[in-house]
């Protein structure tokens, strides 16, 4: 009766050191997106869509920070905006530009869009060799209606806690939903324009941490204040 009792304390000790869920590696790496725009109205300006948006990008992502670099995106005075980082220590937005002075944005602003709805859509797809579910949402941000649709793998997990205070675009309300980075994005606005980014290509490595150093901003309140 000892033996028996031995033994089935040391598989509850296993059980606990191994046996519990363990909390997946975070992703580090890149990932490499197309572009594409469209719109419901085949009068619409689609090649200014496109400029707006760009052809292709590479998001960059390393513990709770990102840094997408993006190819062809011009804003409207015409300036192409280069590279979007993300810190959940400052849980800012640092925007840079070609001809123009960077961006900083806060990552909870005053204004917030309204979700409507939501739902999961499992075994949906499968992306740059891995298999997908998605996660949908419907919000409204004042009058413009928003249906955002995102892939994500399991494969590829993120912490959802880095993004807890960011609620741009809903991060802090999506990213506890699907707890991976995503890998596409398809926003469809008020059912007329239709935008959306998808992987091609998934790196896993480790990347160098200078590569998400925070720049010293020179006016970081008067670029702040700026772009809220």
């Amino acid at each position: 009766m000892k033996t028996i009792y031995v033994f089935v304390c040391l598989i509850l000790s296993v059980q606990f050191l191994y046996g519990q869920e363990q909390a997946p590696e975070e992703f580090e790496g890149y990932i490499e997106f197309v572009h594409t725009v469209s719109y419901t109205d085949s009068t619409a300006d689609i090649k200014k869509a496109k400029e707006r948006f760009g052809t292709s990008s590479v998001y960059y992502y390393k513990n709770g920070c990102y840094k997408w670099v993006f190819k062809g995106r011009k804003n409207i005075d015409g300036n192409e905006t280069l590279t979007e980082m993300y810190s959940p220590i400052r849980n800012e937005v640092f925007i840079t530009f070609t001809g123009n002075s960077p961006a900083v944005r806060p990552g909870d602003p005053q204004k917030h869009s309204q979700v409507l709805s939501f739902k999961y859509i499992f075994e949906k797809d499968s992306l740059a060799g891995f298999p997908c579910n998605q996660f949908f949402i419907e919000t409204a941000y004042g009058d413009i209606n928003v249906k955002r649709f995102f892939s994500y793998s399991d494969r590829l997990p993120l912490n959802p806690e880095h993004f807890s205070h960011f609620s741009h675009n809903n991060f802090d309300f999506i990213y506890p939903k699907i707890k991976a980075v995503p890998l596409d994005i398809k926003v469809i606005m008020d059912d007329y324009f239709i935008m959306e980014y998808k992987a091609v290509k998934v790196v896993k490595k480790q990347l160098d941490p200078a590569m998400f150093e925070w720049p010293d901003i020179k006016d970081h309140d008067k670029l702040k204040g700026n772009n809220e």
